[in-house]
């Protein structure tokens, strides 16, 4: 990778001066993995004094949102996290993964129980669901200081409410 095809940064890169870069995108293998790498060479050959981003995601995939979540909490450069429109399920958790973190007045962040558009009525499903929501569980409960039964009030939401 080259400076040159970075495209998820927002404005100029220099040694020892803040980076920015965007999560605008759904958690997907692709947008995940490209992500993974422009950070990885930000960190590694850019080495900017902190790195800010800005998450406007609707979610998607628990796996490939916690590849992100992972590389950006071991980060060795200082992170910021900011929700810059609507940080929905996996994007809430990568948004957790800051070091420092921060919404807009007019941002959302949507957290809920994990789902999977298989059948739900299938015990080897029952089982991945319930794994999913013990990780993201413990991700809100350590990021966030909520207890348990908080997040699981959280993620529940409301009766009648999806």
């Amino acid at each position: 990778m080259d400076i040159k095809d970075l495209k998820l940064v927002k404005g100029a890169l220099e040694k020892g001066k803040p980076a920015t870069m965007t999560f605008f995108d759904d958690v997907d293998w692709w947008s995940c993995d490209r992500f993974v790498e422009e950070l990885e060479y930000i960190e590694n050959y850019v080495q900017p004094s902190e790195i800010r981003i800005l998450i406007n995601s609707a979610g998607g995939n628990v796996v490939e949102g916690m590849k992100v979540f992972a590389k950006i909490l071991d980060c060795k450069i200082p992170t910021i996290t900011q929700v810059a429109g609507i940080a929905a399920s996996m994007g809430s958790i990568i948004w957790a993964a800051g070091q420092k973190l921060y919404m807009a007045d007019y941002s959302i962040v949507m957290i809920h129980n994990p789902w999977m558009g298989a059948d739900m009525d299938d015990p080897n499903n029952q089982q991945i669901i319930e794994a999913f929501k013990k990780q993201l569980t413990t991700v809100y409960c350590k990021r966030f200081g909520f207890s348990e039964d908080k997040v699981k009030e959280i993620m529940d939401g409301k009766e009648g409410c999806d």
